[in-house]
């Protein structure tokens, strides 16, 4: 098992560790139906405009979208009406009728340790996690090593480093075409957890780990 960010390699399914499967077509379903899960590209109905994960798998060749997930009866019709495909009101629901190969988990945060753990007990091929990943350290942890038990890829959903623009950067930045790189700044809103763990993501994936963390001044608290 691997635990890894979306990206760490770039085959044809973007997923490391399924990448000796590119000639497969990989079971994928939704659970949570809100706004990344199916709202923000709800009113498109052709691969223009694919902001959601349930577009992402229903117009990538390498998926088929095979259910959502979600308590709502309006969203669950919303899903079912777009795509054609059945909807269920709890995870536990989901199992009966399909078997995904991947799992994008789009619910709320506090819910997503709890839902992840009806989920790894099906043992899925990959589970990709909004971030952040849980609401604790500990719980962070946990999903972890349950992945890594049931053998299954467990990923957050850092789409930056799955963009053209950062992959070629990257390659300019190892190959030293751009020189040696003293500073990265990134101004970011919404708070550490929501945007500004994208961009420390994306730093460490430019230039590597951190050696240390201080902070110099607390800014304003989100959501203040």
């Amino acid at each position: 098992a691997k635990t890894f960010r979306a990206g760490d390699a770039q085959p044809r399914i973007r997923l490391q560790g399924l990448q000796g499967h590119a000639s497969m077509t990989f079971a994928a379903a939704v659970i949570g139906l809100g706004n990344i899960g199916l709202g923000f590209d709800d009113n498109c109905s052709d691969a223009s405009r694919i902001l959601t994960h349930a577009s992402a798998f229903h117009y990538h060749s390498g998926f088929e979208l095979v259910a959502g997930v979600d308590p709502d009866p309006a969203a669950r019709q919303r899903f079912t009406a777009k795509f054609g495909k059945p909807s269920f009101a709890a995870v536990s629901e989901l199992w009966t009728a399909v078997s995904p190969d991947v799992v994008a988990v789009c619910v709320p945060t506090p819910l997503h340790y709890a839902v992840f753990r009806e989920i790894i007990a099906h043992k899925p091929k990959a589970v990709i996690c909004e971030k952040p990943l849980a609401v604790t350290l500990s719980e962070g942890e946990a999903m972890v090593d349950a992945a890594k038990t049931s053998g299954s890829l467990l990923a957050v959903n850092y789409i930056r480093r799955f963009e053209p623009g950062v992959l070629e950067l990257k390659r300019r930045i190892t190959s030293g075409e751009l020189g040696i790189f003293y500073k990265g700044v990134q101004w970011y809103s919404k708070g550490i957890l929501t945007n500004g763990s994208h961009f420390i993501d994306l730093l460490s994936f430019l230039f590597g780990p951190a050696t240390r963390i201080q902070v110099l001044q607390r800014g304003r608290t989100y959501a203040d």
